[in-house]
């Protein structure tokens, strides 16, 4: 089960290729063993379209459509200057920042010596009140830290850095959360909200405070305010919504049609809650990617022909590259763009360079997954049991694992993609670097033995497991409907790390709601906080890797 079966990479013809990009034989693009050749880049010289409906132009060459267009750099708000302590041979300093969606917490490490950022760091921090004898150290300052690690009711600071919650959206309409840091199993339950309808997709924003949820049969979008969980906003649409994606800078929300009848985009200020925009695309329903740092949107559709580029500033179309209908996946992965269709065709678009190439699959794609660092892609085939690997840097398939019952998707850690199956209770776990340098195996992860499992009823479909990826990707995890619990797997392993039980409904996906310190560049490290900025604070620290905890 689950065999690995290599194959040749096909060529696409010249002739072929032109035709469906609409050029002249001469400027098209081949796949090949070596790479993407790079397309002469231009432009269209073309004002924007109009909004109220979208020109049916002649289909345009990608490489012109992000031909020029920049990545916004990162800005940094700052605040005033920060006390800065030594500690290890380091140097030490946090901010609390206002921001316009509320307090940004940023620490900034560097090499005491040299100045240099010191990067890669998982650090974990608390606030407390002052202390009165002062700041805490040495073995003081390590058994505290040990007593917020433990993560005990009784031992909470004021504020915490670190929040990790597991959100789950239930078969009973109802969204639950649970806190697997808290070392009281009978206490994880923190928040349940009742939803007025099915979910068609949700989305969480970057800065962690709002989560979003679209929901057809109402035509509505539900605001969450992740701090009470309460619903913060509804906002009421003229179509049925379907695909939500929040632009990288956490300034807008792109709402995607959810059917057929649907032919715009509609855009959400996020910092307002209201729509700003309707971008006219075509039928339904949508994807939405972004490149460029948000600054080029991309729509894609099963009824749409066209993958349609949108300026992501102005909010006008710009273009659009000829796709054909019947697209299932269209997802952004390191440099590509890569767009699947049922038929078995896939397309590759570089945006850094403006390349395209294609790679044919058997007919029965019905999604398509790409892992973390853009070299591979995995295409669901249900119609044939298997699952085709692409490697995106060569532009070709090399193989496929077959006999694989029902796969529906693709979770990946840093070094593994798990295959999930809506057929049973069953993970297919493959290790990346196994791709480029051999012949992969693929080992099950089953769940259906463990404690709490059940089997359904006769007649009744198996409900399948729904993954999501750990923090810094060392863990995996899993809801599994027949044991309405959440399971944690260890990156790599086939034993469980921990397991939490969901006592409230039967989960159907899940989503990690992340508030620790995470790196936004060299050496700085940031996180929302809620607090009040007029308050003093003291820093409990916990750098990791054992350079001990520090306190000021």
């Amino acid at each position: 089960m689950g065999a690995w079966h290599r194959w040749a990479a096909t060529a696409v013809a010249a002739g072929a290729l032109a035709t469906a990009l609409g050029v002249a034989a001469g400027g098209a693009l081949l796949a090949s063993q070596a790479g993407m050749e790079v397309a002469a880049a231009g432009s269209s010289g073309e004002a924007p379209p109009s909004r109220e409906a979208p020109s049916r132009e002649a289909p345009t060459r990608f490489s012109a459509l992000v031909a020029g267009v920049m990545t916004p750099a990162l800005e940094l708000e700052r605040g005033h200057a920060p006390e800065v302590w030594e500690h290890e041979g380091m140097h030490i300093s946090l901010t609390l920042d206002a921001a316009e969606r509320g307090p940004i917490a940023r620490l900034v490490i560097t090499d005491a010596e040299g100045g240099e950022p010191v990067r890669g760091l998982t650090p974990r921090a608390w606030l407390d009140g002052p202390g009165e004898d002062g700041p805490l150290k040495g073995a003081a300052c390590g058994a505290r830290v040990q007593e917020l690690k433990g993560g005990g009711l009784a031992d909470r600071a004021e504020v915490d850095l670190n929040g990790l919650r597991v959100m789950l959206l239930n078969d009973d309409h109802t969204l639950s959360v649970v806190n697997p840091q808290i070392a009281l199993k009978q206490t994880r339950l923190e928040a349940l909200l009742r939803l007025p309808g099915e979910v068609a997709d949700w989305a969480l924003h970057p800065d962690g405070r709002s989560l979003y949820l679209s929901i057809p049969e109402l035509k509505q979008v539900l605001v969450v305010e992740t701090q009470g969980f309460g619903v913060a906003s509804t906002l009421a649409l003229d179509q049925a919504p379907g695909a939500l994606a929040v632009s990288p800078d956490g300034r807008h929300l792109w709402v995607g049609g959810a059917g057929a009848e649907a032919s715009a985009l509609r855009v959400i200020d996020t910092y307002d809650d209201r729509v700003v925009e309707e971008v006219e695309v075509g039928p339904g329903p949508h994807q939405v990617v972004f490149s460029h740092g948000g600054h080029r949107v991309w729509v894609a559709g099963e009824s749409l022909d066209e993958l349609v580029a949108i300026d992501g500033v102005s909010r006008r179309r710009v273009g659009a590259v000829a796709v054909g209908k019947g697209v299932v996946s269209l997802v952004r992965g390191g440099d590509y763009l890569v767009v699947a269709r049922r038929d078995g065709e896939v397309r590759l678009f570089d945006v850094q360079r403006g390349a395209e190439a294609r790679v044919p699959l058997a007919a029965g794609v019905a999604r398509l997954d790409v892992a973390p660092g853009g070299r591979w892609a995995f295409a669901m085939q249900p119609g044939l049991k298997q699952v085709s690997v692409i490697d995106l840097a060569r532009a070709t398939s090399p193989g496929a694992f077959r006999g694989i019952e029902a796969p529906e998707k693709v979770v990946f850690t840093k070094n593994f993609a798990y295959i999930e199956s809506a057929a049973g209770a069953q993970l297919g776990m493959v290790a990346l670097d196994a791709l480029a340098v051999g012949e992969p195996s693929l080992q099950w992860v089953s769940l259906a033995g463990l404690p709490g499992a059940r089997r359904g009823g006769r007649g009744e479909r198996a409900a399948g497991l729904s993954g999501v990826r750990g923090p810094a990707g060392r863990s995996l995890f899993v809801a599994s409907p027949a044991q309405r619990a959440i399971v944690v797997l260890g990156e790599g392993q086939r034993g469980l790390l921990g397991r939490i039980d969901n006592r409230v409904g039967t989960p159907r996906a899940l989503m990690l709601l992340d508030r620790s310190l995470k790196e936004e560049a060299p050496g700085v490290y940031s996180t929302a906080a809620a607090l009040d900025l007029a308050s003093p604070r003291a820093l409990r620290l916990d750098l990791g890797g054992g350079i001990g905890a520090f306190c000021f």
